[in-house]
């Protein structure tokens, strides 16, 4: 009855052996996916925060007046300086219209002094 009991007892032992290497198995598979899905997140978030980024520096440059600065900070350390420019004002077609009254008929003959360029 003991030897029996024995053998149940190295029998339970060693189901549990196998069990407990299963579990470990998976415990290694399950870090594995948990590493993979934080580096997901993680890009997946830096990719929300970019955008968001994008939207809110479209806003704050159409804010800004001419001259005007955004110093960025990162823990109230700054990072970054966010300068507006002045535009140049964009030139309006046709305001020289009629301007020009002659143009010569030998305006589109080549120069003398080129002469010895053009040979």
């Amino acid at each position: 009855m003991k030897l029996i009991r024995k053998l149940r007892s190295i029998l339970h032992d060693k189901s549990l052996d196998k069990e407990l290497d299963s579990l470990r198995e998976q415990q290694a598979e399950l870090l594995a996916f948990d590493k993979k899905l934080r580096h997901y997140v993680t890009i997946c978030i830096s990719l929300a925060l970019v955008n968001k980024a994008q939207v809110n520096l479209a806003e704050l440059v159409s804010n800004l007046a001419p001259g005007e600065e955004v110093v960025i900070t990162d823990n109230q350390q700054p990072v970054a300086r966010l300068v507006s420019v002045k535009r140049k004002a964009q030139r309006k077609l046709g305001t020289m219209r009629g301007s020009i009254t002659y143009i010569a008929p030998d305006s589109d003959a080549p120069l003398d002094d080129f002469q010895e360029y053009t040979q």
